[in-house]
């Protein structure tokens, strides 16, 4: 009964959802407005090379009223197997003062991951990416 712990570091920080939401969550704690807070995610996601970004934000952002705001830039797959191939997601709960705030980060990155190498092209919804094929050596 021993556990292991591999450590790996990030490649790239603004591709990745997880990381971008955790950023966002320490943002939100140290009182940095809401809108601005979640432009610059959107904004280090797209010139890092991701196809699209989509921030929300809900809860008690601002008074006593809980209420939803969403914020997106660029090109974002909602349905069908590209979605869950393409679109890297994250969902953090900051504790405030006034109660719970929920934040949910979606990155839209049009390469695949090691879940979509199995076919020779995929689908977008009438874009379609085609994915080089590997070299073999004829003997």
């Amino acid at each position: 009964g021993k556990v292991q712990l591999f450590v790996e570091r990030v490649v790239a920080r603004s591709l990745s959802a997880m990381a971008q939401a955790e950023t966002l969550k320490f943002k939100l704690m140290s009182a940095m407005p809401v809108r601005r807070a979640a432009m610059g995610i959107i904004r280090n996601a797209i010139e890092a090379g991701a196809k699209g970004c989509e921030v929300l934000v809900g809860g008690k952002v601002k008074g006593q009223r809980a209420k939803a705001m969403k914020f997106r830039d660029g090109y974002m797959i909602k349905s069908g197997t590209a979605a869950k191939t393409f679109v890297d997601h994250a969902i953090r709960h900051c504790f405030m003062r006034a109660g719970c705030i929920g934040v949910q980060v979606k990155i839209c990155l049009l390469y695949t991951s090691d879940a979509a190498d199995e076919e020779d092209s995929v689908d977008l919804g009438g874009r379609r990416i085609i994915k080089k094929k590997k070299k073999t050596d004829k003997i």
